[in-house]
């Protein structure tokens, strides 16, 4: 069926400016011309229709336009949703139209909070909050279209604030964690190429080939497998780093203890690994 751009932002709900600003975005193929009229059918409608279900589940517009342009598939579809945090929004269904159902994780459990309401949470000033978010210390999560905290935030919050009553310089701090921040974006740079190649692009080509013989479900099946596997590497890859992370910082603050350190400094060291703590412990026998 044919109809003028009218017509078709009244079938899709949505205004005759939403529907041109689609297609300056290419989220829309372009209309047919009869004459100076410009013709849409159902193809149009479906697509708009597609499109703003992505947009309501919180994907970006960018992200859309490769998803109905069939650059993404279901599976990347399911994957983006999970790693952008889309599928745990409140009120989320937890599945994709193309998709399997998504699980939630612990860390994504909670309420949702603003840099303002995790400043009050936590009890810490909100400018010290946005100076320390600026330099990389805390990272918010991306859920859809908006920047949130959750209870983990408020924890790490107190921390840096910690850092901070100790004497810690607050100028100090956030050049360490300029620092920190650089060398954890290259690194995990690196751990999603090696994500793309070693677990996306066979796990797709898989699909490809179990399409190729005829088989069903593939896109379904390749979609759970991604999030799986980025739900069970993310957990194991986070502990293996805060792990090594501190067995390497206390192996060297106790190196650098027992360089300067006074005889009552490393005596109380080693009445304290004695009388049971785990990270000095560790990190001595190490």
């Amino acid at each position: 069926m044919e109809m003028r751009v009218e017509e078709l932002a009244r079938l899709a709900g949505t205004s005759v400016d939403t529907v041109r600003y689609y297609q300056t975005k290419r989220l829309i193929p372009p209309p047919r011309r009869r004459g100076r009229v410009a013709l849409y059918d159902d193809h149009h409608l479906e697509r708009i229709l597609r499109v703003r279900s992505l947009q309501a589940r919180g994907f970006r517009l960018a992200t859309i336009a490769r998803l109905v342009a069939g650059d993404l598939d279901a599976a990347d579809e399911a994957l983006v949703a999970e790693v952008s945090g889309i599928s745990r929004l409140p009120g989320a269904t937890g599945a994709s139209p193309a998709g399997p159902p998504v699980p939630a994780t612990p860390a994504a459990a909670g309420e949702m909070l603003s840099l303002a309401d995790l400043a009050a949470r936590a009890s810490v000033p909100l400018p010290l909050l946005a100076a320390i978010e600026a330099e990389g210390l805390l990272v918010p999560r991306r859920m859809g279209t908006r920047d949130v905290y959750t209870d983990e935030d408020v924890a790490v919050a107190g921390h840096a604030l910690t850092l901070l009553e100790w004497g810690i310089p607050l100028p100090d701090l956030l050049d360490l964690a300029r620092r920190h921040h650089a060398a954890t974006e290259a690194l995990a740079d690196d751990a999603v190429r090696l994500f793309s190649t070693s677990v996306r692009r066979v796990a797709k080509a898989r699909a490809s080939a179990r399409e190729a013989s005829g088989a069903h479900g593939d896109e379904v099946s390749a979609a759970a497998y991604l999030v799986q596997a980025y739900t069970e590497l993310l957990a194991a890859v986070t502990a293996l780093v805060a792990h090594h992370f501190t067995r390497v910082l206390v192996r060297t603050a106790l190196e650098h203890i027992e360089d300067v350190g006074s005889g009552a400094e490393l005596e109380a060291i080693h009445e304290h690994r004695l009388g049971g703590d785990p990270v000095a412990g560790a990190a001595v026998a190490s």
